[in-house]
């Protein structure tokens, strides 16, 4: 399965980071155009992609941010340890943690997507 299979999501819109204000807020504003997934992995853009496909009010995974920094030996095993093997961490190209959960069982339901 291709990267863009796994985390296929919202199909309309994504999310791009347009820079970092003099508080240290993030910015980025929606976009009505699909997800690049070319450009977001050869890091010529800072995409954010919504795992809801809004035609089909589904999501496949779920994606926490983890903005701390810690060490990848210990945060991988606190990872598996507490919250169980479902659950997949990974460092960003920028170097920040994310913690995916692909749904693997259908039928849980998520804000108003169903899985």
């Amino acid at each position: 399965m291709k990267i863009h299979e796994l985390f296929s999501g919202d199909t309309e819109y994504r999310g791009l980071f347009t820079g970092i204000a003099p508080s240290g807020k993030k910015l980025a504003i929606q976009q009505p155009i699909p997800f690049d997934w070319e450009a977001h992995l050869k890091g010529k853009s800072i995409q954010g992609l919504s795992p809801i496909n809004t035609a089909l009010n589904k999501a496949r995974w779920l994606c926490v941010d983890i903005d701390i920094k810690i060490k990848s030996e210990e945060f991988c095993a606190k990872i598996f340890n507490k919250l169980g093997p479902q659950y997949f961490p990974f460092k960003t190209m920028s170097g920040r943690w994310r913690i995916v959960e692909v749904f693997i069982v259908t039928g849980k339901q998520i804000g108003r997507a169903h899985v």
